[in-house]
């Protein structure tokens, strides 16, 4: 018999026309009594109708959400990049930077972030997202033009601290906001549209920076560097008021999604991931803190990260490396520090729609990497040649930016479940990587000018490092992949001993696999699993329930078995 919360098959036509009465009666309940019933929901729609009603979904998703992101991302490192241009036109001198004193100022900021990244991280999960990150945009733009009034050493150390400390909500945040809306087999590309963000920050930085250095300088007594925090924080501010009005919060409350397209966007997730219900129940906080830790995947991808930033650190000297080449005139250096960005922008979102239509996240990440190790001994062993230097830049920048923008995704599609352990996940990966930032930077001191063979020779040893972490990466994913397909040949949800020894991915999978295959039943008092949200509170197929017609039923069977299979771990 069909559930009376949903709606029963037809056409997709029929489905449209069959009156609003009958959606808000699912939606209302949907809203009011179980999320299951969602899933259930959406189970009972015809495939033809459902495709539809997705691809419309990613329309708007895509239209509304990613462009939004990625700009504000875009923004966010033209901020904390300025200092890197100003550099040029006197900064220093004005502030009365010395020495490694520089290195400092740019070390100084990962301090702030890192303080705030776990906390911000737990807090992503607890607050309104369309408040939540717009806030810290508009905080850290002030931050950020502040730097505009800074007159000693001291002052721009303590402003480029704080700017760090407001500035760390806002990426793993966004990493964490998209996995909200996105499936596994979706997110590749859009994150590393976010991602790609820092590579167009820093190519129209040069193109910006230009502008204004070369122009504004003198104009109301300041001097061209600080008219650049100015003018670029006044611009980051107006965002940030735009993304108040606009950013929605997650999909069960986006105003301009029908209601159809609201049980699409939440149950595709939940089937995705592989969970019994829409929203697992909530974990306490240090539950989600202490699973993060214990799974040694966190701290590969962790270490994976933090070798990516060490080695993309000569982003944060990059004018200054370029003008080391032999290039004197400070205009056209700023402009030659564009087209390898723009490049490596490229080539990072193609690789990343390879992992994404392949479904594999380890061959992309580790060809950039091999691309970017290429680059590297190439600087290290050739010297006095100007463009051909030049030219080694573009490979060292396609290949880390390209790891970069998989790394994300990988650890978001394969940490999926509760959000609490994603979202600690993300924070902890992103506070390691700042780590390197501590330390990185002074692998570029002055006195390793002009080739900084020492400085390239430190980035290859983390090169190196990372590509370890990604070849780890794929042996333990591709290991738990193998054991997947054993269980779903061989495992019996019956069996205590059986589940007994499997982690909490693999009850997870199995539950939601067999349960519903062989109709097993699971109650509430076999407290077999590390979590009550893995535990179905119904003696009938804990993911869908059990008020379904046959045909609904098979459906189902069919996408427990797409759950399982692709259960979902990118190798």
């Amino acid at each position: 018999m069909a559930s009376p919360l949903a709606p029963t098959k037809s056409s997709p036509d029929s489905q449209e026309v069959q009156g609003k009465d009958q959606k808000d009666n699912w939606v209302e309940h949907v809203q009011d009594e179980n999320a299951l019933d969602v899933v259930a929901t959406y189970h009972s729609y015809e495939p033809e109708f459902r495709s539809t009603v997705e691809k419309e979904l990613l329309r708007k998703i895509d239209a509304r959400i990613l462009p939004l992101i990625v700009v504000i991302y875009l923004f966010n490192y033209l901020d904390r990049n300025s200092i890197t241009q100003a550099r040029l036109y006197g900064l220093q001198e004005d502030t009365g930077l010395k020495g490694a004193e520089y290195q400092t100022a740019i070390s100084i900021f990962s301090a702030g972030y890192i303080l705030m990244q776990l906390p911000s991280t737990i807090m992503m999960t607890k607050f309104r997202p369309s408040i939540y990150l717009p806030t810290c945009m508009i905080l850290w733009a002030i931050t950020s033009g502040c730097t505009a009034a800074t007159q000693s050493t001291p002052g721009i150390l303590l402003v480029r601290f704080f700017l760090g400390f407001v500035e760390a909500p806002f990426f793993p945040g966004a990493v964490y906001y998209l996995s909200c809306w996105y499936t596994k087999r979706e997110i590749g590309v859009r994150m590393a549209l976010l991602v790609c963000g820092i590579l167009l920050s820093n190519a129209f930085a040069g193109l910006i920076s230009a502008g204004i250095l070369s122009g504004m300088g003198g104009v109301a007594g300041l001097a061209a560097w600080r008219w650049l925090f100015i003018l670029e924080g006044l611009a980051t501010v107006v965002l940030g008021c735009l993304a108040l009005v606009v950013l929605p919060d997650f999909p069960s409350t986006t105003k301009w999604l029908t209601d159809s397209e609201k049980v699409v966007a939440q149950a595709r997730l939940a089937v995705d991931s592989g969970t019994s219900t829409v929203n697992d129940e909530e974990v306490p906080i240090m539950r989600g803190i202490a699973w993060a830790v214990k799974d040694v995947r966190t701290w590969i991808f962790a270490c994976l990260q933090m070798s990516t930033t060490a080695s993309i650190s000569y982003s944060h000297f990059f004018p200054t490396l370029i003008k080391q080449l032999g290039f004197e005139n400070n205009t056209i250096v700023l402009l030659l520090t564009s087209p390898p960005y723009f490049v490596a922008f490229w080539w990072s979102l193609s690789w990343a729609w390879v992992a994404d239509r392949k479904q594999i996240r380890s061959i992309p990440s580790g060809i950039s990497q091999a691309l970017a190790m290429v680059g590297t001994i190439l600087l290290i062993a050739v010297s006095g040649q100007l463009w051909a230097r030049y030219a080694f830049t573009f490979l060292v920048c396609c290949g880390t930016f390209g790891v970069y923008s998989t790394t994300y995704a990988w650890l978001s599609s394969t940490l999926t479940q509760p959000p609490i352990k994603r979202a600690v996940a993300i924070g902890l990966a992103n506070t390691c990587a700042n780590i390197a930032s501590l330390f990185a930077n002074y692998f570029w001191l002055d006195e390793y000018e002009p080739a900084y063979r020492q400085s390239w020779g430190c980035l290859l040893a983390f090169q190196a490092l990372g590509m370890a972490c990604i070849l780890t990466l794929r042996f333990l994913l591709q290991r738990s992949n193998k054991k997947f397909e054993k269980l779903a040949a061989e495992g019996d949800i019956n069996d205590t001993i059986f589940i007994s020894h499997l982690n909490d991915d693999e009850r997870s999978a199995v539950q939601n696999n067999f349960s519903c295959k062989s109709s097993h039943r699971i109650s509430s008092d076999d407290r077999i699993f590390s979590d009550p949200a893995l535990v179905s509170q119904s003696q009938v197929c804990p993911v869908y329930g059990s008020a379904m017609d046959k045909q609904a039923q098979a459906q189902i069977e069919q996408d427990s078995v797409t759950i399982f299979d692709q259960s979902v771990r990118f190798v």
